[in-house]
């Protein structure tokens, strides 16, 4: 299974699971538990990523209207885990803000270990040392992926603003150690992914993004275009006409490059998001994803507005369980046809990280040899 391997292509899911999740689309009900769930873990960062919706220096910063102290904390994590697993959940990812400044990271992926799911940790990497290297060797974590966001340390810190081309350098060193550790201990994993968000201080070096991916060994790569949260960042960082045509040479080239070192590479770009069947397309998230804040909300949406008034519930107060079968759950679940109406829930779509997905799922719930009727027109 790829990081980005589509829910319909994964082996992961199982014949059994993905018809309880078609069924319940053509029910507009829910049967089986999410696919994939986010667990937040601390608000905390220790990073300015220039583009970044709650720390950036740049407009707004999202962080300043959340409590520090908000935190899953090991038993109700426990708890929500424990829920899952039996709801048939088959992913947990731990990706809020930096995972790394949760004391509690290692033991979680743990408690995801033992429970037999899957676990994936999303991380700037510039908390990583030997110690907890060896830790995510030993325990097998399925998925790491480094945003790095550069191929080069000089560029390193026009995006990670608090940092210096010394990080840079010092992650790389992490990598391949996880890397020499994996061949050691004679095992694949954590499978490392490396990825790059795309804004114009550093759309020029698309091609040495992929080169780093070869000089650490890593063959899983996603180069993604930045998606601004606010004016200001759009204004500050979005590519101008002229380097959005050069970027689809450096594109073609990285590819070129990528397939001469078999590296596989997941491209989200936001252009076939603006034809009409893209703005058309129903969203099926509400049946295989689902987003647990560090405060405890949960939310169908990872691009979904933070009011608590716009979650499902918390589960501080309730269980994951009742959440995902309430009638609140089922009546975003009865909308998820219309974008005006999951906008007006909130959502912010469609993002190019949920188009693949929708989709494939549309495609075959509208092949004519499956369905005798056109479902959903």
């Amino acid at each position: 299974m790829s990081l980005s391997a589509s829910f319909l292509d994964s082996k992961n899911a199982g014949f059994l699971y993905k018809s309880k999740v078609f069924a319940g689309i053509l029910s507009k009900k829910a049967f089986v538990g999410p696919y994939v769930v986010v667990i937040g873990g601390k608000y905390n960062c220790n990073y300015k990523c220039v583009f970044c919706e709650w720390f950036s220096s740049i407009g707004k910063k999202l962080g300043e209207e959340i409590n520090a102290d908000c935190y899953v904390n090991l038993d109700v994590y426990r708890n929500v885990v424990r829920e899952l697993r039996g709801l048939g959940t088959k992913i947990i990812l731990i990706d809020y803000l930096e995972p790394f400044t949760d004391s509690d990271l290692i033991e979680k992926i743990e408690i995801a270990k033992q429970t037999n799911l899957k676990c994936i940790v999303i991380t700037n990497g510039s908390l990583i040392d030997e110690q907890n290297a060896e830790k995510l060797v030993n325990l097998k974590l399925d998925y790491l992926n480094i945003s790095i966001n550069a191929g080069k340390a000089e560029t390193y810190p026009l995006i990670h603003l608090t940092e210096t081309e010394q990080t840079f350098e010092r992650i790389v060193s992490m990598i391949k150690l996880i890397q020499k550790l994996k061949k050691q201990k004679r095992t694949i994993f954590p499978q490392i992914r490396l990825s790059i968000v795309v804004c114009n201080r550093n759309y020029q070096e698309i091609e040495r993004f992929v080169e780093l991916c070869n000089e650490t060994g890593v063959k899983n790569s996603l180069i993604k275009k930045m998606v601004p949260t606010s004016k200001e960042i759009a204004d500050e960082l979005d590519l101008t006409c002229e380097q959005e045509k050069e970027i689809k040479e450096n594109l073609a080239q990285a590819l070129k490059t990528a397939k001469k070192h078999k590296i596989n590479v997941d491209i989200e770009w936001g252009d076939s998001l603006d034809s009409k069947n893209a703005q058309n397309l129903p969203c099926y998230y509400g049946w295989l994803f689902s987003f647990v804040d560090v405060s405890g909300y949960v939310h169908p949406c990872c691009f979904q507005d933070r009011d608590p008034n716009c979650s499902m519930g918390n589960i501080r107060e309730d269980s994951f369980t009742n959440l995902w079968f309430s009638e609140k759950y089922r009546d975003f679940r009865k909308n998820y046809r219309s974008i005006d109406k999951r906008r007006k829930m909130g959502c912010q779509c469609n993002h190019p990280s949920c188009f693949s997905n929708n989709q494939q799922i549309y495609k075959i719930l509208h092949e004519s040899y499956l369905l005798p009727i056109t479902y959903g027109k």
